[in-house]
């Protein structure tokens, strides 16, 4: 058994070493919340646990444009409350809302008295003990170099 550890260390090294590095970093509101940035070829999946269920983020684009899909995966149970905003757009989701949502421009988020400036489509996934969330394109056009969002679990301790 010991020989087997010994061949499985160098081989998980070499998996390691040939996942494609993001292209951006995440920073968190809250110290007790912890992330980790998993990247493919394909996509990146940033998964967060959040002790309290209430937290907010950064991502910041390192590289000179973000990665083609970027998903958010939540350690929560439910999820009441999700925004998303990139300077230029902003919207508020829950994981009972239709995946057609509307958005307004950054700043003027008043849904009780501004028009909405359109609608896009946010897929939220609800899988065992997470809530992924997928980043809209239309998130990511223009290419900003920050998108920040903040979510709100609906059982929370």
């Amino acid at each position: 058994m010991k020989w087997f550890s010994l061949l499985a260390l160098p081989l998980l090294v070499v998996a390691c070493a040939t996942q494609p590095k993001a292209a951006l970093n995440i920073e968190l509101r809250k110290s007790e919340d912890a992330a980790a940035i998993l990247s493919t070829a394909r996509k990146v999946v940033v998964a967060i646990s959040s002790r309290s269920g209430i937290g907010a983020a950064k991502l910041i684009r390192t590289g000179s444009t973000w990665p083609p899909s970027i998903i958010i995966q939540l350690g929560v149970s439910n999820l009441e409350s999700f925004k998303m905003d990139n300077g230029r757009i902003c919207v508020d989701t829950s994981l009972k809302s239709p995946r057609l949502i509307p958005y307004w421009k950054a700043g003027s988020f008043l849904p009780s008295s501004a028009a909405p400036e359109g609608n896009l489509e946010i897929t939220k996934t609800r899988t065992v003990g997470t809530i992924e969330v997928a980043v809209p394109k239309e998130m990511l056009a223009g290419n900003p170099e920050v998108i920040t969002f903040e979510w709100i679990d609906e059982f929370r301790n």
